[in-house]
């Protein structure tokens, strides 16, 4: 699937779901023999191969990567109340921390906040704590269907 998807023009791959060797411990050689080929992939073409969450078990996979994003430094969406919410103070801190240890690896590091259309300022609150931590921020909602205008910078 990923040489098809390269051949239509895409400068690389983003990989979702890499984390859940966190909780599947007996997947890990598997996933790490496929990150590592994704990466000799899209390297051997030039491209770029990222992926998201999981600081905790990215470690031995960081090297094979030019990217990472991070969900929910400053915010998320609260399924079980059905609202967007502020992470608590220990997740936000956890995730900043990994932000800057995985920048400090040498990968581009990207922050993806939910946060409700019009809520201007929780925006602003987590552009600002992920552009202190060296990432590129995006905030949307839950679903990313909005893409915002201009894009942040820091």
């Amino acid at each position: 699937m990923a040489p098809g998807l390269l051949r239509k023009g895409f400068d690389g791959l983003f990989l979702d779901n890499v984390d859940m060797i966190a909780g599947h411990r007996r997947q890990r050689r598997g996933m790490h023999r496929l990150v590592v080929a994704l990466g000799r992939l899209v390297h051997g073409r030039d491209g770029y191969l990222f992926t998201q969450n999981g600081e905790d078990v990215m470690g031995p996979l960081l090297r094979h990567l030019d990217g990472w994003n991070r969900e929910d430094v400053s915010r998320t969406y609260g399924f079980e109340r059905r609202r967007y919410v502020p992470v608590s103070p220990a997740d936000h801190r956890a995730a900043l921390r990994a932000l800057r240890r995985i920048r400090a690896r040498g990968l581009l590091v990207t922050a993806t906040d939910y946060a409700r259309g019009g809520d201007f300022r929780a925006a602003r609150a987590a552009i600002a704590a992920a552009c202190g931590a060296g990432a590129l921020p995006y905030v949307s909602d839950i679903d990313l269907e909005r893409v915002p205008r201009p894009a942040p910078r820091c």
